[in-house]
Order: structure tokens, then C-alpha cells, then sequence
């Protein structure tokens, strides 16, 4: 709510006031000595096509008034941040900087000299030595670590600032390939137990396995459907790293093994519960209008679906069980009543009812029982979708290590 009004005051301040212009903004990030930001604003700007007549004069007055104090902060700024050792992300700055500076030299020569971008250009240039030694560094002891994935990214940094070699992007591809791993998901059995009587058992992939067709509920095959969303879900949200398929090969390094059950509630008798809102009244002979906070009975029937999941993550190599995942899921639906005032005043004459109160006067059904196994299904692959992550897209692979 904080959020949604703050947006609204600065909504209406664009409306009164006017949100600032590119210029102005150029202007604002150089009186608030960011000087870096204001020449990326101003090369932005000279290579818009909203670099008209009007605004070129502006900006024409300012980069002539304020171009020699703005380059010689940012040369103070570059040697303060080059005293801090090298970083990538640094001289990605940096680098990005004198492609802007180059760009605003093109138009205003006399104001951003040559010298001054040789000067510039040797002193980054110095940095770029040092930062990339320590980025093939960095890529070197990750790969001796068989931290793949930490390699490709120190290669692809090399890459932005053109600076990566020949052997930097072999030694990315044998990074990549070991990097990368192959999950199959295999067809999804079911078992016949709620989420109680499976943690009683020793041995979860002892569950008696039912005919996966027969678990079909309100004419959705659970099984089947949950397969799609898993294959679709994992395929969206694991990194680029991790191929999912849906058939077993040679190239499989883990497989998924699923099994899912589901379980329906729905309460015979209601719960009272006490819930509190504003009302307006008047209360008798007076014409005054009063607000308070009222207590009021609420009668609550809840209809609840339960998709219970046990997963397991197998090295396909040796038939090792990694992970082993049981837990539950729930969609519910409640319908609420109200019931009778349990403090209002008794010589209270008119009455005028908040939204949520009324609500509860109007006549509710349940959702659907196949609308709420959809929601339970989806929030149950949310689940595995992570919970697989967690275990296998990562960097370092443990049971890959182990069973090479």
C-alpha cells in the first residue's frame, strides 16, 4: 500500500510539476556529483534523435560551462576506484565510459580533447592488465576447483570487453560441456496414501504404487497433467546448464522419479470465527454519525485439496538415491456467514456496513473441486521445481564428482 501510494505522488508530481527531461536529468546527476552517470546521460542524449534545436542549446551551454570540471572529477573518481585493486565490473565501467567519452569527443572536440582520452585510455587501460590477469586467474583456479560454471562466467566477462583469447574460449567450451548435466523425468507413478500415513512409512519408495490411470479426479488424470507442468516448469526455471528430457539415454546423468497422491476435505460442520471491522451508526435520537471497530461472528465451511509428492533424484550412474523429497501441497476454498454482533452498542438505531461485511451476506459457493486440484498440482511442481534446483543446478556437483 506505501508503495502504491508513493507511485501515485509521483504521478501526480510528473503532472503538476512535468517529470524531468533527459537534459535535466544530465543536470541532476552532475550537481549531485555522479559523474560517471552524467556523461553515459549525455552521450544518450547526442545520439538521440530528441537532440533538437532547442535542447542542443542547453546542452551546448552546460558540457561548455561544466566539461572541464566534470572530466577533471571523473579522472579523480577512475584513480580512486583503480586504488581499489582490480574488478571486473569496474573496469566494465570504465571501459563503457570511453566509448561514451569517445562518442561526445565527435561532436564537442574542444571540450572533450584527444588528450585527454589518450590520458584516460592509458590509465584504464593499466587497470584492464591487471584485471584481466586476475580474471584468467580467477578462471584458472575455478577450473582446477571443477567450478564449470564459474569459468564460462569469467570467459564471457573476458568477452564483453573483447579481451578473451583463443585458449580462454577452449577452455570455456570444456567448461561448458562439463558443466552441463542431463535430468530425465520419468513417468510419474501413483500411490494411495495421504500425507500422515506416508511418513509412517520406513521406507517412502516402498509406497504401494497404484495403476497411474486410475487416479484420475474430477476428469483430470493427476499423474499425467503433473508430468506435463514438471517437464514444462523445470525446463523454464533450472539454469541453461541443466537439459531436461523426457527420455532415458546414455547421456542422462540424473533421472526424477515422482509419485503422486491426493487427498479431498471438507468440513461437515462450520467454524465460528471472530472477525473486526469499522462500521458507521447513529444511535438513537441522535443524528450524529459515529465509526467504530465492531467484533461480529463469522460461520467458515472449508473445502481443502491436498496433493501429496515424493520425489526422488537418482545418479544414473549408479542407481544412488541423492535426494529424497515427501511433502504436501494445498488448495483449499472457504464460503463465510456471518453471524450475530458481539459488542455493538445496543441503542444503535442505523447501521451502514463495510464492503467485507456485506460480502459475507451474499450468497457464496465453493470453487470448483478442479480448479482447486490445478492449483494444488501447479504449487506441488513450484515445489519440486526448486527443490531439484537446490540439489542439482549447482556449482559444485557433489554426486557427479563422486561417481566419476
Amino acid at each position: 500500500m506505501k508503495i502504491n501510494s508513493l507511485m501515485f505522488v509521483l504521478i501526480c508530481s510528473c503532472f503538476l510539476f512535468g517529470c524531468p527531461n533527459h537534459y535535466e536529468k544530465i543536470e541532476q546527476a552532475y550537481y549531485n556529483d555522479q559523474f560517471f552517470l552524467t556523461v553515459q546521460l549525455s552521450e544518450s542524449l547526442i545520439t538521440t534523435a530528441k537532440f533538437k534545436k532547442s535542447i542542443k542549446k542547453k546542452f551546448n551551454h552546460f558540457i561548455t560551462q561544466n566539461g572541464d570540471y566534470l572530466l577533471e572529477k571523473l579522472e579523480t573518481e577512475t584513480e580512486m576506484l583503480i586504488s581499489n585493486g582490480p574488478s571486473i565490473e569496474i573496469y566494465f565501467l570504465f571501459y563503457k565510459t570511453y566509448e561514451q567519452l569517445q562518442q561526445i569527443h565527435l561532436l564537442y572536440p574542444d571540450v572533450i580533447r584527444s588528450s585527454f582520452l589518450q590520458r584516460y585510455f592509458n590509465k584504464i587501460e593499466s587497470y584492464a592488465t591487471k584485471t584481466i590477469a586476475d580474471q584468467r586467474y580467477r578462471m584458472q583456479t575455478a577450473y582446477e576447483a571443477k567450478l564449470y560454471r564459474h569459468v564460462v562466467k569469467y570467459v564471457q566477462n573476458l568477452e564483453k570487453v573483447d579481451k578473451a583469447s583463443s585458449d580462454d574460449e577452449k577452455l570455456k567450451e570444456d567448461a561448458l560441456a562439463k558443466a552441463k548435466r542431463v535430468l530425465t523425468v520419468n513417468k510419474i507413478e501413483a500411490f494411495d496414501h495421504n500425507i500422515n500415513e506416508g511418513l509412517k512409512k520406513d521406507k517412502k519408495n516402498h509406497l504401494k504404487t497404484m495403476n497411474p490411470h486410475s487416479l484420475t479426479r474430477y476428469g483430470v488424470n493427476i499423474p499425467k497433467l503433473m508430468y506435463h507442468y514438471a517437464i514444462t516448469d523445470l525446463s523454464k526455471h533450472l539454469t541453461e546448464f541443466v537439459i531436461v528430457e523426457s527420455t532415458l539415454s546414455a547421456k542422462s546423468h540424473y533421472q526424477l522419479n515422482l509419485k503422486v497422491s491426493m487427498s479431498e476435505d471438507e468440513s461437515v460442520l462450520p467454524k465460528i470465527v471472530t472477525e473486526k471491522s469499522i462500521f458507521a451508526y447513529k444511535k438513537e435520537d441522535d443524528s450524529q454519525w459515529y465509526r467504530d471497530e465492531f467484533e461480529y461472528d463469522v460461520s467458515v465451511l472449508t473445502k481443502q485439496i491436498n496433493v501429496i509428492v515424493n520425489a526422488e533424484i537418482v545418479l544414473s550412474k549408479t542407481n544412488e538415491v541423492v535426494a529424497d523429497f515427501f511433502y504436501e501441497t494445498l488448495a483449499e476454498s472457504k464460503i463465510k456467514s456471518v453471524g450475530e454482533f458481539k459488542d455493538i452498542p445496543l441503542n444503535v438505531s442505523i447501521v451502514e456496513y463495510p464492503i467485507e461485511y456485506k460480502s459475507y451476506q451474499v450468497k457464496q459457493e465453493f470453487n470448483k473441486n478442479e480448479d482447486l486440484l490445478l492449483e494444488a498440482l501447479k504449487d506441488a511442481v513450484t515445489v519440486l521445481t526448486v527443490k531439484v534446483a537446490n540439489t542439482i543446478d549447482i556449482d559444485l556437483d557433489p554426486w557427479l564428482l563422486k561417481a566419476n
